[in-house]
């Protein structure tokens, strides 16, 4: 079954905590990011400045737990972790519907 990662953040220097997602993207080799999240966002709260979350979507519960375990994945939580006011909160949720919009 499908699943998507929540993780709920704060911060006030959430373009260092980009730039070091966007770096530790770019250094992993072809062959490790096979195994990450299938799509991947961050997002930020209109309503709340600094607060923020990140979406992944996952093939399977596994998937997401395979890809957490990658020396590279929690290099970058413990990095990150030290630019977050707070807990960081992981939410693992079942896709129990998934819908697109349809082509004109």
């Amino acid at each position: 079954m499908p699943v998507t990662q929540i993780i709920e953040f704060r911060t006030d220097n959430i373009e260092e905590c980009l730039r070091l997602d966007h770096e530790y993207l770019q250094n992993m080799s072809a062959e490790k990011r096979q195994q990450l999240f299938d799509r991947g966002q961050t997002i930020a709260d209109k309503d709340d400045p600094g607060h923020f979350f990140v979406v992944l979507e996952y093939e399977s519960l596994e998937a997401a737990e395979a890809a957490g375990e990658i020396p590279d994945s929690k290099k970058l939580m413990e990095d990150v972790s030290s630019l977050v006011k707070g807990e960081i909160k992981f939410f693992n949720c079942d896709v129990l519907s998934y819908e697109v919009k349809p082509s004109a």
